[in-house]
């Protein structure tokens, strides 16, 4: 056989692998069509996560508005301790308030949250306490933690903080910290949904398999602190339970742009997994 007929059908083959592979390609991609076509990106992310064992139930599209806000340090609450009765008050560099009531308030099985928010509406016993609100899942069976908001979004951050201690049925005392007043910087932003934030985080690889979220909660969150003030920003809080060992932990997305949050610091997300 002569080297330009052997020439000829390496050419051949060639040709012929390579028509062979466009045809396989193409049929490939017809049939990724055919199964994309009926399916839109959300409802292929939520296949995705049932493939992975990912639990996630019903999940809003609403979207809502949000601002950038900052806060400073103030003295409101060591200013206007001399109101308080019926406890021992000390203050921390940061006017942080530590009360302990000289007769610990008690409260029958399951109504601990009930008795601490009439101790909120006694301006005697706590300033400022109409202006926060219980949250349960910064709270825990030995600290009840209640919160200040922000057109109803509340402030997870320990600057806006007012956690109650339980000790054997009853209230012992608490800790408080308070901002006096949120400055708005810039006008409203639209903040993204639910389902886009635990899509999102999805998407990143911050889900595992075999695991469930179990809640999702707006708040705002402290994400820069400079010269005395706090730039607060809306961000979606997501709790994922390990199905294997029960355990929760807590992710972040900013509610403005979709990315994923990572800690500052412990302080800024101390959600607990009880």
């Amino acid at each position: 056989m002569d080297f330009k007929r052997l020439e000829m059908i390496f050419v051949a083959v060639f040709i012929a692998l390579d028509i062979f592979l466009f045809v396989s390609y193409r049929q490939n991609q017809n049939v990724y069509s055919s199964t994309n076509s009926s399916q839109t990106p959300t409802q292929l992310v939520r296949q995705d996560m049932k493939d992975d064992n990912i639990t996630v139930g019903q999940l809003s599209n609403k979207t809502q508005d949000g601002y950038y806000l900052a806060s400073r340090a103030n003295t409101k609450l060591s200013e206007r301790a001399n109101r308080l009765t019926g406890q021992q008050i000390s203050f921390d560099q940061d006017d942080e308030l530590t009360s302990r009531f000289y007769q610990p308030v008690n409260y029958r099985k399951g109504h601990a949250v009930t008795t601490a928010e009439n101790l909120l509406k006694e301006r005697s016993k706590v300033l400022f306490g109409r202006e926060y609100t219980y949250s349960d899942e910064l709270s825990s069976n030995s600290h009840l933690v209640f919160v200040q908001s922000h057109n109803n979004i509340p402030v997870y951050d320990s600057k806006a903080y007012l956690t109650f201690e339980l000790d054997d049925g009853a209230i012992t005392g608490y800790t408080q910290r308070y901002i006096d007043d949120f400055i708005v910087l810039r006008e409203k932003n639209t903040v993204i949904s639910a389902k886009e934030a635990v899509t999102n985080l999805y998407t990143d690889s911050e889900i595992p398999t075999n695991s469930t979220v179990v809640w999702q909660r707006l708040a705002y969150y402290g994400f820069v602190d400079a010269k005395g003030s706090t730039i607060y920003i809306p961000t979606w809080y997501i709790g994922i339970k390990d199905n294997s060992t029960k355990n929760i932990s807590t992710k972040q997305i900013n509610g403005f742009t979709g990315a994923l949050i990572k800690n500052k610091s412990a302080e800024s997300a101390v959600i607990n997994s009880n």
